[in-house]
């Protein structure tokens, strides 16, 4: 895989940390929702890029990757993308807040997943 996607993966994993934490910052429902909603598009966009890196015949050529560690990161992703589903789906605050927290655990394991498959420590 090229520097300039591992660079991409690393800033997408960052910036969805940082969308999550603004979401549990936020103050109304709305800004919550904008928010949490961000860091599920900036995940989907990191998903289609292992996407492609697990369906290109050469990806896996000449790398220390292995399609059975990235797949269970890429599931780790998805499943962090669903629990991102569930915040807007929140009636008031508290409720929000919560589904913010699940998506935000979600989001770390995926992220410590993701991290340890292509080496890049601590995200």
């Amino acid at each position: 895989m090229e520097v300039r996607n591992i660079e991409d993966i690393r800033a997408r994993l960052v910036e969805s940390r940082e969308l999550i934490g603004e979401a549990l910052a936020a103050t109304n429902t709305r800004e919550m929702a904008e928010h949490a909603v961000a860091a599920q598009a900036t995940e989907a966009g990191l998903r289609i890029l292992l996407d492609d890196f697990l369906t290109n015949p050469f990806a896996l050529y000449d790398s220390h990757l292995v399609r059975a560690d990235l797949e269970p990161a890429r599931n780790a992703l998805g499943d962090a993308i669903v629990a991102g589903e569930a915040v807007a789906l929140g009636v008031d605050l508290s409720t929000m807040r919560a589904r913010v927290e699940e998506f935000q655990a979600q989001t770390e394991q995926a992220i410590g997943s993701i991290a340890a498959v292509f080496g890049l420590g601590d995200v």
